[in-house]
């Protein structure tokens, strides 16, 4: 269970059930509560609640015991979290270059590649949620982990392609897009060299050279670009 501490304001309780559960984390973690990152709604909105109304009575609220070994081990780990960011990663990316090749326009060469790359990407996405499957008891964890990420990725775009955002604007964004996916696929499978799991290592294997190729890809049709552009005209 949950431990708060009484010296953080807690939130308020009403409409909480219509936050994501990125916000409820958030606001789980202002209002003081412990170990939110394995939680899932439900536990979320009870933590929230219960740190709203504060211990009964007005007495100190005495901390929770630490997990014991079967209950860390029944928990989402490392690995878990790590595996549902590179899959909330790769659906935000077929977000992401959604919205870059409608900055494209008439470009049909730069929206074959992004067609190209988002069927690819999709693809990396698709396998990771099929191999959820044989995760069993871990699935739903992980899952949590990748609708985090995407909602926080998503957010990252929305902010970085404005209404004024031109081709390459979003070029830039998919090179540093791109950078952090492969940043997190390399961390997945170094962290799986020491946890064993044949299923996490397949993934990788064959997630990291679809990203590596599109990185490539995106650097050069961002430089590409440049070379296009008038250096003196006004931003």
């Amino acid at each position: 269970m949950a431990t708060t501490s009484r010296s953080r304001p807690a939130p308020e309780p009403d409409d909480l059930a219509g936050l994501t559960v990125a916000e409820l984390r958030d606001r789980a973690r202002t209002a003081g509560v412990d170990r939110t990152s394995g939680m899932k709604k439900g536990e979320l909105l009870e933590a929230l609640r219960a740190a709203s109304a504060g211990p009964a009575g007005g007495a100190k609220a005495e901390p929770a015991p630490s997990p014991g070994p079967e209950e860390s081990a029944d928990g989402p780990t490392t690995l878990d979290e790590k595996l549902g960011e590179v899959i909330g990663l790769a659906r935000a990316a077929c977000d992401a270059l959604e919205r870059v090749a409608g900055l494209a326009g008439d470009d049909d060469t730069r929206r074959e590649l992004l067609a190209r790359m988002r069927e690819e990407t999709e693809a990396v996405a698709r396998r990771g949620e099929e191999a959820l499957d044989g995760l069993g008891a871990r699935a739903d964890a992980v899952r949590e982990f990748a609708d985090e990420t995407a909602d926080e990725a998503r957010g990252m775009m929305e902010t970085y392609l404005g209404d004024d955002a031109e081709l390459l604007d979003g070029f830039e964004f998919l090179i540093m897009a791109e950078a952090g996916e492969i940043g997190h696929w390399l961390i997945l499978r170094t962290l799986n060299r020491r946890a064993g799991d044949p299923l996490v290592g397949e993934l990788a294997e064959a997630g990291i050279p679809v990203k590596e190729r599109h990185f490539a890809q995106v650097v050069e049709a961002a430089l590409a670009l440049a070379a296009e552009e008038d250096p003196a005209e006004p931003a």
